[in-house]
C-alpha cells in the first residue's frame, strides 16, 4: 500500500482492508487499499490507495485525511497520478474544513496554485471520493430527516477544468433493513441501504462500524458495478 505520510510511532492500529471494484463481474483494474490509525487524541487517520494501474486510464489516487474524535472530517489531502500522455500526469489538492467552508488549494501538472474557498451550507456532509467513507456518509444521511443532505464532493473528472475543486450537491439514503452477506464464504451482520434517487439507486451494505462491506450499482452505460471488500481486519 502506497501512502502519503507513513504511519508513525503514537498511531494506533484500528481497521484495514481491501475494495476490489468489478464491473458486470469481471475486475475494472481498480483496488482500493485502506488503513485506519487513531492518534493520542482519539481522532484518526484515515489512509487510501486507489491502485488504478491495470485500468485503462492507468491512473492512482493517495489520500489522506484527519477525522476528529467525532466523526467529522477535518482535513484532507489527495494526490491523483496519470500515466496517459494526453492527461495530466500529476495534480495535488488540499481541503481544510473550518466552521461552515472549506479552504481549498490545488495544483495541477505543476502550474501555479490555485486557492478557492467554497461555502458549506449548515449540517453538509463531507465525502472524501473514495469507498471507506462511503459508509458514514450513508449513515449519516440516512439519520437526517427524510434522509436528505448537502454532500460536499472533491472532483476528481480528470477531464474538468475544474479538476480537485470541490461542490455541494443534495444527496439522499434510506435504511432498507438488516441483513446478512455472504462474501467470499464469510457472513457479516449489515445493514442494507439504498444511496440516490429511485431511478438510478446504488444498494449498500454497511457492518456494524460503518464500514462498506458490498455495494451494486448500475451505471449510465448500464454496466453493473460492484465493490467487495476483502482483507479486512480490525483491532479486537
Amino acid at each position: 500500500m502506497r501512502v502519503l505520510h507513513r504511519v508513525r510511532r503514537h498511531e494506533s492500529f484500528i481497521a484495514s482492508g481491501v475494495y476490489h471494484c468489478l464491473e458486470d463481474d469481471k475486475p475494472s483494474g481498480v483496488v482500493e487499499h485502506w488503513s485506519i490509525h487513531q492518534l493520542p487524541d482519539q481522532s484518526q487517520i484515515i489512509r487510501v490507495d486507489r491502485d488504478g494501474r491495470a485500468d485503462v486510464l492507468n491512473h492512482s489516487l493517495l489520500l489522506e485525511a484527519l477525522r476528529s474524535a467525532d466523526g467529522y472530517i477535518e482535513r484532507c489531502d489527495i494526490r491523483m497520478y496519470y500515466a496517459h500522455e494526453k492527461m495530466m500526469r500529476e495534480a495535488r489538492a488540499t481541503y481544510n474544513f473550518i466552521d461552515e467552508h472549506v479552504e481549498i488549494g490545488r495544483i495541477i501538472d505543476a502550474k501555479e496554485r490555485i486557492d478557492e474557498i467554497v461555502a458549506l451550507p449548515p449540517q453538509t456532509v463531507i465525502y472524501p471520493p473514495v469507498r471507506i467513507f462511503a459508509g458514514s456518509v450513508i449513515a449519516r444521511l440516512a439519520a437526517r430527516i427524510e434522509g436528505q443532505a448537502p454532500v460536499f464532493l472533491p472532483n476528481t473528472d480528470v477531464h474538468s477544468s475544474q479538476l480537485l475543486s470541490g461542490s455541494v450537491e443534495e444527496r439522499s439514503a434510506h435504511f432498507l433493513g438488516a441483513e446478512t452477506i455472504d462474501i467470499s464464504g464469510k457472513h457479516y451482520a449489515a445493514r442494507h441501504y439504498q444511496f440516490g434517487s429511485s431511478s438510478q439507486a446504488a444498494s449498500l451494505w454497511l457492518d456494524e462500524h460503518e464500514v462498506l462491506i458490498r455495494s451494486v450499482y448500475q451505471n449510465l452505460n448500464n454496466r453493473v458495478e460492484t465493490t467487495i471488500l476483502t482483507q479486512y481486519a480490525r483491532k479486537p
